[in-house]
């Protein structure tokens, strides 16, 4: 059965090993998602092994190969091993780092309940005409309506540290997009 590397985003120095019985060499560079500890982590296959660092019997499964996406390219992975090694980092900090948020959650990059589009809403539309002094809120309505809705959640939380977006759709400046309500409403 085959054994993946994976590198988790913990601080420790060291990728951990799965068994994974589909998993192939194609698989090197893709999101997973694996039990660690009492949860579950998401993180990257960083290489395919036959045999494990610890008894066989002990090793658990991967629960979750993100294969939608391509695979990272192995100079991708380099730079990382790279960089870690450079700055006495963990790989899988280091991988974290540097992932986009979509490709962080191995569940998938398309969106879900987790992370909904949102677009501005009538009362958002209302606030920016209205505008006459902006608060931390306000001012990140006014960059994105300088941009094509709809927008992720997770975009917006990163715009702005998290702060404001809880604000923005308590004051329902900010709605779930039409697109993803669409969605949600044929399922």
């Amino acid at each position: 059965m085959p054994i993946v590397r994976v590198a988790l985003p913990v601080p420790l120095p060291q990728v951990f090993d799965y068994l994974a019985p589909d998993a192939s060499g194609a698989d090197v560079g893709r999101c997973v998602k694996v039990p660690f500890g009492r949860g579950e982590r998401n993180g990257l296959i960083v290489a395919l092994a036959t045999d494990a660092d610890i008894d066989p019997a002990r090793l658990k499964a991967v629960n979750h190969i993100q294969r939608d996406v391509p695979p990272l390219p192995p100079d991708w992975l380099e730079l990382a091993a790279f960089v870690s090694r450079y700055y006495h980092a963990p790989l899988g900090e280091v991988i974290a780092l540097a992932l986009p948020p979509g490709l962080r959650r191995a569940d998938g990059v398309s969106g879900d309940d987790e992370d909904p589009l949102l677009d501005i809403g009538p009362a958002g539309a209302e606030a920016l005409r209205a505008s006459r002094r902006p608060g931390k809120a306000l001012a990140l309505l006014q960059v994105l309506a300088r941009d094509t809705p709809p927008w992720r959640r997770s975009v917006v939380r990163e715009r702005d540290g998290g702060e404001a977006v809880g604000d923005l759709l308590r004051r329902g400046w900010l709605v779930a997009a039409a697109a993803d309500a669409q969605a949600r409403d044929a399922t």
